[in-house]
C-alpha cells in the first residue's frame, strides 16, 4: 500500500510505477469505509472496466454484499407502451 500527500503525486507515482514495473493499473479504489467504492474515469477503457467490475464482484462475494434475498427479480420482460 502506498500513501501520499496529495492526489497529484499519487497519481504521478502509481503511473510511473506501472509504466516501470511493467504492471497494470487498476484502480482507484477507496478503502476505509462500510462499503468498499470502485471509482472508473470518463476516459476508461473497457478492459479497465472489466477488471474494477471483477474486483467489485470479489468484494461484494467477501462481504456478502451480493446476497439480495429480498430483491425480487421479474423474469417477464415488462412491455411499455402497448395496449
Amino acid at each position: 500500500m502506498l500513501i501520499f500527500a496529495d492526489l497529484a503525486s499519487a497519481n504521478i507515482a502509481c503511473k510511473f510505477a506501472a509504466k516501470v514495473g511493467g504492471g497494470e493499473l487498476i484502480g482507484p479504489i477507496l478503502m476505509g469505509i462500510s462499503r468498499p467504492v470502485h471509482v472508473l474515469q470518463r476516459t476508461a477503457t473497457v478492459e479497465t472496466i472489466v477488471n474494477v467490475a471483477a474486483i467489485a464482484v470479489v468484494d461484494a462475494q467477501e462481504n456478502d454484499t451480493y446476497n439480495h434475498t429480498h430483491v425480487q427479480v421479474s423474469v417477464e420482460p415488462e412491455l411499455v407502451g402497448e395496449d
